[in-house]
């Protein structure tokens, strides 16, 4: 195993418990390693600081393991997986739909598992992971023991690590009948191979839980909603009228398979339209509701994006705004690490005095428990959810 040594005064973040090592952090060229290859670290003068893999072609040029001085085998992926279902099990017990590997938060940066029942969907979102396939599948298969292992190696972090996408079964059989799962209080169908990304967004469940029994009356616009999760708990908790808005059609029938299985398809029409277009006809309409979710896809993916970003967020939020009525409640939500907490409130605050009226936050929410945030690691916290009610 080669060593690389870290530039002088660099070390101190990995050493609290920081998983990346950036380029510009890097002493010693790593332009010759291969991508993913195992790697020693140590200070400039020597001293070892921990075990990761290298790709040359990342800006995240070394991904820390462990920091002691082990070999990365199964075995490594053997503690780290068992370690992580404990905590889900504590967690969560039995449920249906879980993260079940999130990440650096894991301790194995790149790679994302989710649980459907007893089928696991996973991505392999770095160069390191995807050179240690073989001992992560046969990890996986020991501790979860698996009926299905379905690949969704998909998104901007796959070609920034220089890889193409992949998308496949590993293992088992695709099940020949609709699988459907618990989740937030709903029974919702799971498809492994066409959901988006790794399936449910499941980072929303304690938001779901908390904030929706608590305000669902009335008319509900769920924007951006996917398989329906937020409006369909909304409609099972008392709401009068629930709309689905979504620019998929295939995700807005999943939402109307659910509707209906929970018996709940009278109070629930969709809209397949892209949002702006679909917030734009409401206005024209004059149509009012009194609760709008608003959790749309990231808007930022990077600094150099941010100030685009901020103006599709705030765009998007005013025009939800015009479209509540007075009393009534935004839960807007942002998946953008590059947009921080306080950022997101004052661009509330923000979108509220820009449309003259005032509003008062009765809940900020983050991720769900199952996507843990790393104290050393600010980027493992990327979720807000904040609920505004709007005079």
């Amino acid at each position: 195993m080669k060593n690389i040594r870290i530039k002088r005064g660099q070390e101190r973040r990995i050493l609290e418990g920081y998983l990346w090592g950036f380029s510009n952090q890097i002493e010693d060229s790593v332009r010759d390693y291969n991508p993913g290859e195992v790697v020693r670290l140590s200070t400039r003068n020597g001293k070892f600081i921990g075990v990761g893999y290298v790709n040359p072609h990342s800006l995240i040029a070394v991904r820390i393991l462990h920091q002691d001085d082990i070999e990365i085998n199964t075995d490594f992926f053997l503690s780290r997986f068992g370690a992580a279902r404990q905590l889900r099990q504590q967690i969560y017990g039995n449920e249906e739909a879980v993260r079940e590997i999130y990440s650096e938060s894991d301790y194995v940066p790149g790679l994302i598992v989710d649980r459907y029942l007893d089928n696991l969907v996973v991505s392999f979102n770095t160069a390191g992971m995807e050179t240690h396939r073989e001992a992560i599948i046969n990890a996986l298969q020991e501790v979860y023991k698996p009926a299905v292992i379905y690949e969704k190696s998909i998104g901007s972090s796959r070609k920034l690590e220089g890889l193409d996408e992949n998308v496949g079964l590993i293992s088992g059989d695709l099940p020949k009948t609709e699988s459907w799962v618990q989740f937030a209080g709903i029974k919702l169908p799971v498809d492994l191979e066409k959901g988006q990304k790794t399936g449910l967004f499941l980072d929303q469940r304690l938001n779901i839980e908390t904030i929706v029994p608590m305000v669902a009356k009335g008319k509900i616009l769920d924007a951006f909603s996917y398989t329906g999760v937020w409006g369909l708990r909304a409609a099972k908790s008392g709401a009068a009228a629930v709309t689905f808005l979504d620019s998929s059609n295939w995700a807005l029938e999943q939402a109307v398979k659910a509707a209906k299985q929970a018996r709940l398809g009278k109070v629930c029409e969709v809209v397949n339209s892209d949002a702006l277009q679909a917030f734009k006809a409401f206005a024209e309409q004059k149509q009012k509701f009194d609760v709008i979710f608003l959790d749309p896809p990231s808007f930022i993916r990077s600094k150099s994006s941010f100030k685009d970003g901020y103006r599709g967020y705030f765009d998007i939020n005013q025009r939800a705004v015009d479209l509540l009525e007075s009393g009534g409640l935004l839960v807007s939500c942002s998946c953008s690490y590059h947009m921080r907490p306080e950022s997101f409130e004052e661009l509330l605050k923000n979108v509220l005095r820009r449309k003259e009226r005032s509003g008062r936050i009765i809940y900020k929410g983050r991720q769900a428990p199952d996507h843990p945030v790393l104290p050393a690691m600010p980027e493992t916290e990327y979720l807000k959810c904040i609920a505004i009610q709007v005079d």
